[in-house]
């Protein structure tokens, strides 16, 4: 099923993926809107991201992939990999993991853009700061734990 809003196309997740999902396996590149705030504060809803073939192999820590998980079409952070399997987790996630098969993987980001500015998402710094955010999740958590009770008051 599709939608036109004001000179756009909306499709179903399911026919888009899985046509984003031929392109890459074609080796071309795929340029898209992300939709959704799970990569914040490095990736926000609206932002664009262009996705490129991958290589397993050369997949490491901090890339950013775009991959099908049991939740969906996922564009989460690499944070473990093995011979078999990919783990992923959303920036702004306190607490799922996401596992998933090396064959789920469509693409991974090669670069995003933000308000007309492109961000180099495998730069050192920008890799270096998303594994620092990843590992200050217990705390991000007991902050946003703390937040909520405050609320609640």
């Amino acid at each position: 099923m599709s939608q036109k809003l004001e000179g756009t196309l909306r499709v179903a997740n399911n026919v888009f993926f899985t046509e984003v999902k031929e392109i890459l396996s074609s080796g071309k590149d795929v340029l898209f809107t992300i939709n959704g705030n799970s990569m914040r504060p490095f990736l926000s809803h609206g932002d664009k991201v262009l996705i490129t073939p991958h290589n397993f192999n050369d997949l490491k820590i901090g890339d950013i992939i775009l991959a099908k998980s049991k939740f969906g079409y996922v564009l989460h952070r690499l944070i473990w990999k093995n011979k078999s399997k990919i783990y992923l987790v959303g920036d702004n996630n306190l607490v799922q993991i996401e596992e998933i098969e090396k064959n789920d993987i469509l693409g991974i980001v090669k670069y995003a853009e933000s308000n007309n500015k492109r961000i180099n998402v495998q730069s050192f710094l920008h890799i270096t700061l998303s594994i620092l955010w990843f590992i200050f999740r217990p705390l991000r958590l007991m902050v946003y734990k703390i937040k909520v009770l405050l609320r609640l008051k």
